[in-house]
């Protein structure tokens, strides 16, 4: 029993560290996405320039589009990263609760307090077995594809509310008489406020 405890324990503190490297990873692209806007802004001078230049041929509309797309850049980066660490915690869980870890009760009380991160160095390097049987067998198996499959779902949703919008605005209703949001982002956890997967 007491084996299967640390087990249990060993693949809590794994997905402690797998979620801890998933926000090193959002932090990193985070930055990134920082040095493309400053790129992004200092060539606006030159845009500017070629929207004058060029307004007849409508390039200043595909400049605008392009600059759009890297401002929403960052919120996707964020969003995907979130949707890949929530699909990995819950697969984890999953696999706990099969093995019937007594500790998920405890863990998922609303006044349970994670630990700091820096309390689990030593946990960390305990489960790195585990951590790589997890992602060796299962998350390369099959947990990318249950995140493509939510990514996919998605998409589907925001197609359907665009067509549904586009119709509604054919039939002579103003876009903002149309309720609700485009679907581009993900629907909020109504118990924390965070990303739903």
């Amino acid at each position: 029993m007491q084996e299967k405890m640390n087990l249990d324990e060993g693949v809590l503190e794994n997905l402690r560290s797998i979620v801890e490297k998933d926000a090193a990873k959002v932090v990193n692209l985070q930055a990134e996405v920082r040095q493309l806007k400053a790129n992004v802004e200092r060539k606006n001078g030159k845009i500017s320039e070629l929207e004058k230049e060029d307004a007849e041929d409508g390039a200043s509309g595909l400049l605008d589009w392009l600059l759009n797309e890297f401002e929403d850049l960052s919120q996707i980066l964020a969003s995907v990263s979130d949707n890949t660490a929530v699909v990995a915690y819950k697969s984890v869980m999953a696999v706990l609760a099969h093995e019937g870890c007594p500790d998920l009760d405890r863990i998922g009380n609303r006044d349970y307090v994670f630990p700091e991160p820096s309390e689990l160095e030593e946990d960390t390097a305990k489960v790195q077995a585990v951590k790589k049987l997890f992602l060796r067998r299962f998350w390369k198996v099959s947990g990318r594809e249950m995140v493509r499959e939510a990514a996919q779902q998605r998409l589907e949703a925001v197609k359907r509310a665009r067509e549904a919008a586009k119709g509604i605005v054919e039939e002579g209703a103003q876009p903002e008489d149309i309720g609700g949001s485009s679907g581009a982002s993900p629907p909020k956890d109504s118990t924390d406020g965070g990303t739903q997967v």
